[in-house]
Parts: C-alpha cells; sequence; structure tokens
C-alpha cells in the first residue's frame, strides 16, 4: 500500500523561479525605481543595471539579493530621475571664448570688413557651451536603495511563494496519479506470468496434440519468464522515489535541483520496467506514467 499523501494545507514551502517585484521612492530630490525581475534558470545568475555614479554599489546589491535568493536568474534595474537643482549643468569654457573673440578681431584686420564681433557672432560657437552632468555620490544613496531593493525583494519573494503554491498543488496532483498507476502495475505483476504459463500450455497442447507436459521443463520456462519479467525492483524503487518526492516538498529550504533528480531517476526505472514486463497493460500503464513524468520535470524545473 502506498501512503497517503498529506498537503500542506495553508503553508507551502516550495517558491517558484519566476516573478516580479516594484519599488519606488525619492531621496535628496531623486525619484528613484527599482525593477526586480527573476526567471528560472538552472544555476543562480545576478544581473544589475545600475547609473554609471552608482555602480560602486553593485557588489553590495549583489550581496544582498544572495541572501534572499538562491536559484534563478535575476534581472535589476534601478534608475533615477529628477533630483535638486537638476543632474546637469550649463558651464562656459571662458577661455574658449576669448580665443574666438580674438581671432574675430585677426580676421576682421585680414578682410578688413567694418564693425566688430559681437554676441551673436559668439553663441554661434556651440563648443563655448558645456552640459556637464552633476554625478551621484554612491555613498549617499547606498542606504536608501538597499531599503528600496529589501522591499522589492519582498514583493518578489511573496509572487514565487504564491506560484509555488501553484505548483505544489500541481505537483501533488501528478504525484496521486503515478501511485494509481504504479499499484495497478503491481497488481498486474502476478497475473503476467500466470498468464504467460497458460499461453505457453496452449501452445504445446496444439503441436504435441497431447495433454501429457513435461511439467518440469515447463515450470522451468515458467521460472525463467518470471525472473526476466520481474519488475518488483524497480516497483519498489519507484514507490521509495514517490515518498521522497513528499519528503522534499515538506521542507524549508530550496528543492528544486533534488526534484529534477529525482525525476531522472523516476525515468530511468520507469524505462528498466517498460523494458522487462514484456505486457501490453503494462506497457500502456508505463507510457502514461512517462507522460506524467515528463509534465512533472516540466514544473520541477521552475522551482528554486
Amino acid at each position: 500500500m502506498f501512503p497517503t499523501l498529506v498537503s500542506n494545507a495553508g503553508f507551502f514551502v516550495i517558491k517558484s523561479m519566476t516573478g516580479f517585484g516594484r519599488s519606488v521612492g525619492s531621496f535628496n530630490g531623486h525619484f528613484i525605481t527599482l525593477d526586480l525581475r527573476s526567471v528560472n534558470h538552472r544555476f543562480f545568475e545576478i544581473s544589475i543595471r545600475l547609473p554609471k555614479d552608482l555602480n560602486p554599489l553593485e557588489g553590495g546589491l549583489k550581496q544582498t539579493l544572495r541572501k534572499g535568493f538562491s536559484r534563478g536568474k535575476v534581472d535589476l534595474i534601478v534608475s533615477f530621475n529628477g533630483g535638486e537643482g537638476g543632474q546637469k549643468k550649463v558651464l562656459l569654457d571662458k577661455n574658449l571664448a576669448k580665443q574666438y573673440h580674438h581671432q574675430l578681431l585677426e580676421l576682421k584686420k585680414i578682410v578688413k570688413l567694418p564693425g566688430a564681433p559681437d554676441f551673436n557672432s559668439l553663441v554661434t560657437f556651440k563648443d563655448l557651451l558645456v552640459v556637464k552632468e552633476s554625478p551621484l555620490a554612491p555613498s549617499l544613496f547606498e542606504k536608501p536603495v538597499k531599503n528600496l531593493l529589501k522591499n522589492a525583494m519582498t514583493l518578489l519573494g511573496s509572487m514565487r511563494k504564491k506560484e509555488g503554491q501553484v505548483l505544489e498543488r500541481y505537483i501533488r496532483g501528478v504525484l496521486k496519479r503515478l501511485h494509481r498507476r504504479i499499484f495497478r502495475i503491481e497488481k498486474r505483476v502476478p497475473m503476467v506470468v500466470e498468464e504467460h504459463q497458460n499461453r505457453l500450455m496452449k501452445k504445446i497442447q496444439q503441436i504435441s496434440g497431447v495433454v501429457s507436459l513435461d511439467q518440469t521443463r515447463l515450470h522451468q520456462e515458467v521460472a525463467y519468464f518470471a525472473e526476466r519479467s520481474d519488475v518488483e525492483e524497480e516497483i519498489t524503487r519507484l514507490k521509495s522515489h514517490c515518498e521522497q518526492f513528499e519528503i522534499f516538498l515538506s521542507q524549508k529550504k530550496p528543492i528544486g535541483r533534488s526534484l529534477d533528480f529525482l525525476v531522472q531517476e523516476m525515468n530511468r526505472e520507469v524505462n528498466t520496467l517498460g523494458a522487462k514486463a514484456n505486457d501490453t497493460s503494462i506497457s500502456e500503464e508505463v507510457i502514461e506514467i512517462k507522460g506524467e513524468l515528463e509534465r512533472l520535470r516540466e514544473q520541477c524545473q521552475n522551482i528554486e
């Protein structure tokens, strides 16, 4: 008999690797937006985009993210708008302006033109006015950016937990169906040997035309068939793997890699079982189990 599947009603411990969190705030006149997104990934990968002046904050932000997540591809985008006095200033290159004025006077002498260089003549030289961005001080923005990041992580984590609830319900449904199919195979196995013996006796009777048979030889053939098609070990391992799935689903730690490994092991056992069973009914169950395991694999690949 299989153990009863017990759901963690109201308490889900697994998390999806997919989610999104946005956090906004203002500091020192700057409007700050943090977009935090994660998708499934075999390992843990972090990508951060910051305003160039705040690049020194990247290492600390990565450490904060590593404390909250352990798997998936995580993208963080930090953007700034506005600021006290604006982030850009217009500067006049005074030395260059004097040189332009001096050269214009020289040009006037050379071509012997009347008049003198005026303001309108000078402003046509665009390189006299330089637009310069005011740098952001990383140390000044470290604390507010980290606070916004923690808020975005909370929102992302909440979404990943909700998605994890959906994944857990689906996985438990698949496990129930697997239990039923494995149980049907287990009940079918003894019948396979008996049916093979009956078919063998019928064929021998048709060929020999007599009822008397070499019972010793017949028993040897049946025993050989039973040994060759024995799938008890594979069934036991499949049941054990299903139970291990239940154990992992109740653990308070990332289990995605463990579940993925379990599905691979279950596929190996099912393939061996299908090759050894030598029975149409069991083969049909094996095909259905393979389909369930493929669906299980797809969902487990999105679990942290």
